[in-house]
């Protein structure tokens, strides 16, 4: 998978959205969680009176920018996204819980309680990468002819506030625009591209070369190697991989690049020269 740049998305329905962003997190293997919504963005509004009509969004100087063409609309809503290893905003929270942990183990007649060792106690990393959403309504019989200027937006903003207040009938085009950050936006902590090809770019012949394939090589270890010591530390697991889990993989690789040789096994007559003897990529 290659890099990913920065992207701007306009769809015309909110379950077109979600899809994209579904697609998107897919695609570049990373994870975003709602941030701030508000109602107007999953929710169809019956009354648009009240809210600014805008010709142009410039927005932040990272987000969702709505151009100026000449047609008026206002802003129905807003979603953001930020990814998951974002900033921790229980941190208050956490601190209270464990402070309450620390009181009751300490209180008499108190139980020992089994509890996991935590490396971290948090997966939060303040990472800033966002998406952007922004769910706008516009109204293309307001739209000016011509050449536009001052007056003309003014008198077009005041026939349309009116109509917006009689309820009038009027063409009505909703759009949602999103800004889909860059690989670049992420900090302090890999992506699901860098994950993999951080450790294979001078590897060519490493079997493992896809996340998934690296997630089932983790399962294999916790379950057929550190399942069988009670010792969860950092040295307990170097010795596991040196002493078990690298002979383990070095023997396999000798016995299946054996099993190869013209001496020990027979090839069809059809078989290319150049697969027979072929070397077998390393295994883990």
């Amino acid at each position: 998978m290659s890099e990913y740049e920065p992207k701007y998305v306009v769809v015309n329905m909110v379950e077109e959205a979600e899809k994209l962003v579904t697609k998107f997190e897919i695609d570049t293997v990373t994870k975003f969680t709602i941030f701030s919504r508000n109602k107007g963005f999953s929710h169809d509004l019956d009354c648009l009176q009240g809210h600014r009509v805008l010709w142009e969004d410039k927005g932040q100087e990272e987000g969702v920018k709505v151009p100026c063409n000449g047609t008026p609309f206002i802003i129905l809503g807003f979603d953001v996204r930020e990814c998951h290893f974002g900033p921790d905003r229980n941190t208050m929270k956490k601190k209270k819980y464990q402070m309450e942990k620390t009181i009751e183990a300490d209180q008499d007649h108190s139980y020992t309680q089994k509890s996991r060792t935590l490396v971290q106690n948090t997966k939060k990393l303040d990472c800033p990468a966002r998406i952007y959403m922004k769910k706008i309504c516009k109204f293309p019989d307001y739209k000016i002819l011509g050449h536009d200027s001052i007056w003309k937006r003014k008198k077009q903003v005041q026939k349309l506030k009116k109509a917006l207040s009689t309820n009038e009938d009027m063409l009505r085009e909703e759009e949602i625009h999103i800004f889909f950050p860059g690989i670049e936006s992420h900090k302090n902590h890999l992506t699901g591209q860098r994950w993999v090809w951080l450790f294979r770019k001078n590897l060519f012949n490493i079997r493992v070369s896809t996340t998934n394939g690296l997630e089932r090589q983790h399962l294999k270890l916790k379950q057929d190697y550190l399942s069988q010591t009670s010792d969860k530390s950092l040295s307990s697991l170097v010795n596991v991989l040196f002493s078990q889990v690298f002979p383990d993989s070095y023997n396999r690789y000798i016995d299946y690049n054996a099993r190869s040789l013209e001496s020990i096994k027979a090839y069809a007559s059809i078989v290319p020269r150049f697969l027979k003897n072929r070397p077998r990529l390393r295994c883990w």
